[in-house]
Order: C-alpha cells, then structure tokens, then sequence
C-alpha cells in the first residue's frame, strides 16, 4: 500500500489560467463521502471515478470490543480493494474520537493507541486524530491536557513509523504552539482549509504559510458547496500549497451538495485536476 516518492511526486506542475505553477499533486477521497454500504464498496468507486488515494476509518466499536480494522479478515479485505482499484491508502481517521473525546475520556487513549497500531498494520504512515463539536479544544487547558495525553502516545507513533495528524478547529498559531511544543516529526497538522475558512474565519493562505510544510502532514479540501464555488478560494490555497513545498497529497472531503455524491465528487476531482496540471 506504499507508493514511491516519484509516483507522489508526479509530473512538473503547469501553468494554469491564473498564470500559477502547481505541482500535479495526488488526489485523494475520504471513502464515507461516497455513501456506499460500507468504505470498502466505495473503494472500488473511488477508482473508478480516477481518484489517486483513498482515507478510511478505522471504525467504531465499544470499550472491550475491538476495533473494526483489527480483525484481520477485514485488514485483507481493504488492502486487497486498494491494490485491486489502484489506489493508495493514503491515510486512516479515528471516527471513534467523535464519540469518546481525547481531552476528557480515558478509553480515547487507548483508541489512539490501538488506531497507531493498525495504521501500521495496513502500511499506511498518517492517522488523523480529530477534535470537533464536543470534543474541540475550546480552552487553552484543554489544548496543553490534551497535548499531554499526546506526548505519552507519541513513543508509540515513533517505533510505528505513524504520524499522528491533528484535525481541530483551533486557530493556526494555537496549532503552531502545540505542534512546537511536541516536538515530533510524528506529530503535525491535518489543516481542514474548510474548516478554518468557516468556523475559524481565518486567512486560509496566509495559516498555511505561517505553518508550514515541516508542521503539515495532510490536507482536507471542502467548502459549503462545490469546490471553486464556495467561501473557500481554491487557487490561493493550491498556491500556498505549492510555495512551501507539499508533496504529500490533497484529500477531498465532502464539498457534495446535490443528491449524487458520486457525480459531485467527480465534478470535483475534475476542477483540481484543472489547476493541477
């Protein structure tokens, strides 16, 4: 499920009709935007709509159960789907996380540890961890407890290769902090450009430069409608993007207002792939 630095790497980047050079990124989707059955069945339609990558959850379960991706069986059949539609697993999520919050539940700890592992298992390299509606990091103390319990987590992050990718909606600068404060190449921002766009309110370009690619493992790409279409400007993010140096690739996530989100998730892909050129 690895993919070489050159495939990620790709072509040279084009000029697009606003005269700006974009390195021709990998494109990825989160597998529960397709609204399949199940993220396995979309992974096949993820392929077929010419998507490069796929981001999959590693499930919910109750405490003593364990976790969906850790029964083996269910591990195969998702490598077996990725290599099947040729696509990268380019990243898991802990869905769990949005019942059982990091800054207050106890087992939240043992789900991170249990998700580093199994990211490991699938040969995948970036987890996101995610902080959102009960579980944000609304206070300053809820950033340094949580930041705490992911100082005891990273040794785990390190010996597994797995860096943890910390999606929130806090400002930029707190996210700078934090990540400074951890001081860990396994430990970096998942930067949501909707998300700070229209829960944060803040210059997207200018947070992505002032964090930088040595503090970013991936990105979320949506906006309230279509992308190109929304609050979110697209080219001056895809600009940013490009002048601190990202390689890694861009994860649409949502961004389907109409009742086919297969077709508008296409339409997406085509408008990156019109200023990914």
């Amino acid at each position: 499920m690895r993919i070489s630095r050159r495939q990620w790497l790709g072509a040279a980047g084009g000029v697009t009709s606003l005269g700006v050079a974009y390195k021709r990124l990998p494109v990825a989707v989160m597998a529960s935007n397709l609204r399949q059955k199940s993220e396995l069945e979309a992974i096949p339609l993820a392929g077929r709509l010419g998507f490069d990558g796929v981001q999959v959850s590693i499930g919910r379960a109750q405490p003593g159960s364990p976790l969906p991706l850790a029964i083996a069986e269910n591990q195969h059949r998702l490598i077996d789907a990725c290599r099947t539609s040729h696509l990268t697993l380019t990243a898991t999520y802990l869905d769990i996380l949005h019942r059982d919050c990091l800054k207050n539940a106890p087992v939240a700890q043992t789900w991170v540890a249990d998700g580093i592992r199994l990211t490991e298992q699938l040969g995948c390299r970036t987890l996101m961890i995610v902080f959102f509606d009960r579980c944000a990091l609304d206070s300053r103390a809820e950033q340094d407890h949580t930041a705490g319990v992911l100082k005891e987590l990273l040794p785990q992050a390190e010996r597994a290769g797995v860096v943890l990718g910390f999606e929130n909606t806090i400002p930029a600068a707190d996210n700078r902090r934090i990540h400074d404060q951890l001081a860990s190449r396994y430990f970096k921002i998942w930067y949501d450009v909707g998300n700070a766009t229209s829960i944060i309110h803040e210059n997207v370009p200018e947070s992505i430069r002032m964090l930088g690619r040595e503090r970013i493992c991936q990105f979320h790409l949506k906006d309230k409608g279509y992308l190109g279409e929304g609050e979110v400007d697209i080219p001056a993010v895809l600009k940013a993007i490009h002048e601190i140096g990202y390689n890694g690739p861009l994860t649409i996530e949502g961004s389907c207002p109409g009742p086919d989100a297969s077709a508008d998730l296409a339409r997406n892909l085509a408008y990156l792939r019109r200023l990914l050129i």
